[in-house]
C-alpha cells in the first residue's frame, strides 16, 4: 500500500512538470545603468535544481548572440564602457531550454574636458552679455549649473539671469554688481562626478553722466597692434580691448576710414563689438582694420593689420613658399604675391623641367611669385 502511495505521488510531480513546463524564478532587470569601475552581477533561477543556466552577450539588441559561461551568477569586477551590450540567460533541462528577456547594460561616465568653456567679458553696465558653456561628454547627460564666485544657484538666480537650453547664461541689463567669475559646473548624476569649467570674467563699469571728472580715465590698449593672415574664404576674428574709465565704447574702420556696419552680411559684432567677426574673407579686405575705444575722457586705437592670402594665378599650391610674418617696429613682412596682382613689377615666367615637374605640373608654364617688402613703422 505504501509503495503505491510513493509512486503516485511521483506520477503527479511528473504530469505537473509536463503540463507547466521550466520557468525562472529570478531573472536580472531590463534596463541597468552603472557607474565605471564599479562590480557587475546579475543572476538567473530556474524552478528546477537539476536546470543549467548559461550566459550570453550581444553587442546589439538584433546582433550576434555569444556564449559566455554557464553559471547561475555573472559577475565581472570594475566594469567599464567596453562592457556595454545585451546579456541573457537560457535555463536548460534536458531537451528543454528557456531564455530570458534581454538586459540592457550602459555604463555612466563622464570626460573631464568641457567643449567650450566662458570668457572674459568687459562690458559697461545696460548691456547685456552670454557666457557659453558645453559640457564635458557624459551618460546620461550632465545636469549643468552656473557658479558666480563660488556660489552655486539660486544665489545668482535673479529676474535679470537665465540659462538657455544650450547650457548659455544670459545676463540682462548688467549692472556693476554682476562683476565676478563665473564658472560652469556639469555633475554626472549617476557617477556623482563632478567637473568645473574654467572661469569666465566679467567686469561691469557703471555709466556715468558723459562728464568728465577726476575718476576718468582715457582708453589705454590692453593688447598691442598685430597682424592677422588668412586664407581667402575663411572666417576669422578680430580682438580689440581697451581699459579706461567710464568702460569705453567700441567702434571698427577699414580701407579708407569706413565704418563697418553691423548690417553688413560679411561682419558680425560680438560682445559689445569688441570682437568683429569676419565671416567669409575676401582679397579686398586685405588692410588695416583699425579698433577705436571711446570714453568721454577720450578715444584711442588699436590697428589689425589683415593679410587675405589667395593662390589660384600660380596653378597649382605646391608652388607657395612658406610666409614669414615678423611683428615689431622696424621689422619687415614679406608677403607672397603672384604677378597677376603685382602689376608694377615685371612678368617672368619660367618653365620647369621634367625632372623638376610632380605629377600635377608635367607641360606647364608656371608664373614667378614675387613679393613685396615694407617697413612696419
Amino acid at each position: 500500500m505504501l509503495y503505491f502511495v510513493i509512486i503516485k505521488v511521483v506520477i503527479v510531480l511528473s504530469y505537473t512538470s509536463i503540463i507547466y513546463g521550466l520557468e525562472f524564478l529570478e531573472t536580472p532587470q531590463e534596463f541597468l545603468i552603472l557607474p565605471e569601475d564599479t562590480d557587475l552581477a546579475l543572476t538567473c533561477r530556474a524552478d528546477s535544481e537539476t536546470a543549467v543556466i548559461n550566459w550570453y552577450f550581444q553587442q546589439t539588441q538584433e546582433g550576434q548572440r555569444w556564449f559566455l559561461f554557464a553559471a547561475e551568477t555573472l559577475e565581472y569586477p570594475n566594469v567599464q564602457t567596453s562592457y556595454e551590450g545585451y546579456y541573457s540567460c537560457d535555463a536548460v533541462e534536458g531537451e528543454e531550454v528557456i531564455s530570458s528577456n534581454n538586459t540592457h547594460l550602459r555604463i555612466a561616465y563622464i570626460e573631464d574636458r568641457f567643449l567650450r568653456v566662458p570668457s572674459q567679458v568687459y562690458t559697461v553696465e545696460g548691456s547685456t552679455v552670454e557666457f557659453e558653456c558645453e559640457p564635458p561628454d557624459s551618460y546620461p547627460a550632465a545636469n549643468v549649473t552656473w557658479h558666480k564666485d563660488n556660489v552655486p544657484p539660486p544665489q545668482i538666480s535673479n529676474a535679470r539671469t537665465y540659462v538657455t537650453e544650450n547650457y548659455t547664461l544670459t545676463i540682462v541689463g548688467t549692472l556693476p554688481e554682476d562683476s565676478g567669475n563665473y564658472q560652469c559646473v556639469a555633475v554626472n548624476e549617476v557617477t556623482g562626478v563632478e567637473r568645473r569649467s574654467l572661469e569666465g570674467e566679467l567686469y561691469v563699469t557703471q555709466r556715468t553722466d558723459g562728464e568728465v571728472d577726476d575718476n576718468s580715465e582715457k582708453p589705454e590698449p590692453s593688447i598691442a597692434s598685430y597682424f592677422l593672415r588668412v586664407n581667402e574664404g575663411d572666417a576669422t576674428s578680430l580682438l580689440c580691448a581697451f581699459q579706461g574709465v567710464p568702460y569705453p565704447s567700441y567702434s571698427w574702420l577699414w580701407g579708407n576710414g569706413t565704418e563697418v556696419s553691423g548690417q553688413d552680411a560679411r561682419f558680425m559684432y560680438q560682445y559689445e563689438q569688441q570682437v568683429l567677426q569676419i565671416l567669409t574673407a575676401t582679397r579686398d579686405m586685405t588692410g588695416t582694420f583699425q579698433c577705436v575705444g571711446t570714453n568721454v575722457a577720450g578715444s584711442n586705437t588699436i590697428n589689425v593689420t589683415l593679410f587675405v592670402y589667395y593662390i589660384e594665378e600660380l596653378g597649382f599650391a605646391e608652388d607657395l613658399p612658406e610666409i614669414r610674418v615678423e611683428l615689431g617696429a622696424g621689422y619687415q613682412v614679406h608677403v607672397p604675391v603672384s604677378v597677376s596682382t603685382w602689376t608694377r613689377k615685371e612678368e617672368r615666367r619660367r618653365v620647369l623641367s621634367a625632372e623638376d615637374r610632380g605629377p600635377r605640373q608635367r607641360n606647364s608654364s608656371v608664373k614667378e611669385i614675387v613679393y613685396f617688402t615694407s617697413t612696419i613703422k
